[in-house]
């Protein structure tokens, strides 16, 4: 049940009121359910410097964003950015390995690689497995999160492809194939991911994927379905979220859909693929 965030924005704003001040803000998320509190870790990505060259900066920790509010007041108004990405984590654990490998800096998000950044919610179930077909870029992995060999899943199809919807795509067709190979290892498991939730950055545009076939409910709204992501027009903006974080008018994501919003002269472009999913 990690909880994601991206902004972006035609002019350099902070994202401060939707991180911490709104009725269902990202901080306020992180508490709003008791006993399913996002403490395994939080951080804030964000683009800084030359628009046509923009540098990436990311800030994380391994602890309770609840318990980090001065860090987490200050992070935000310093986050000021066309493109600001954030994630608090609710750690998951495939492998059932003892929880305090789970949680450390190298396992917190945003993950990042050049100028990529890279937020998720969901769990891949077969982590191994998908780590296997990584090729070289296994060197690259740091911890214990199955979120981020889907990271450096999607870098190797990125380099592939030269376009985040296409390796986006990519990484769901292959982990199916991979479990196609697997499933009879598993047989209490009956999909390769719970859910495949993504936000990822390029510096110039912001890109969601929303694919999550789990039947529960949203943590701030019981009528909601757990995994629908969701997004809203500001002025000079757009905001792409886990679900609605405060009491305007949000949009949901179909599923499996992809966005890419994608700055024009005096808007932000949205584009939006369906795609079908081969189990």
């Amino acid at each position: 049940m990690c909880r994601l965030f991206g902004q972006i924005s035609l002019k350099s704003s902070t994202a401060k009121d939707l991180l911490i001040d709104s009725k269902y803000s990202l901080l306020k998320q992180s508490t709003i359910k008791p006993g399913h509190e996002q403490k395994d870790g939080w951080g804030i990505g964000y683009y800084f410097g030359n628009s046509g060259h923009p540098k990436l900066l990311v800030s994380k920790s391994p602890h309770p964003i609840f318990e980090e509010k001065k860090r987490l007041d200050r992070l935000a108004a310093q986050a000021k950015s066309n493109i600001v990405i954030a994630h608090i984590r609710y750690a998951s654990n495939p492998k059932a390995i003892p929880k305090k490998q789970l949680i450390s800096q190298e396992n917190s998000q945003p993950f990042y690689y050049r100028n990529l950044a890279f937020a998720h919610n969901g769990t891949i179930e077969i982590p191994d497995e998908v780590f296997s077909f990584l090729g070289h870029y296994k060197q690259f992995v740091r911890g214990k999160n199955d979120s981020e060999i889907y990271f450096w899943q999607l870098i190797k199809f990125m380099d592939a492809y030269g376009s985040i919807p296409k390796a986006l795509m990519a990484c769901v067709e292959e982990t199916w194939g991979i479990w196609k190979g697997c499933r009879s290892r598993y047989p209490k498991k009956k999909k390769p991911y719970t859910g495949l939730n993504a936000l990822v950055s390029d510096g110039k545009n912001l890109y969601a994927m929303c694919h999550y076939p789990s039947k529960n409910c949203s943590l701030c709204n019981p009528k909601r379905p757990w995994g629908n992501m969701c997004f809203t027009r500001r002025e000079g903006q757009v905001i792409i979220s886990s679900e609605p974080m405060d009491q305007g008018h949000w949009e949901s994501f179909k599923d499996p859909e992809i966005m890419v919003a994608e700055p024009q002269k005096d808007y932000i472009k949205i584009s939006r693929t369906r795609f079908q999913i081969a189990c």
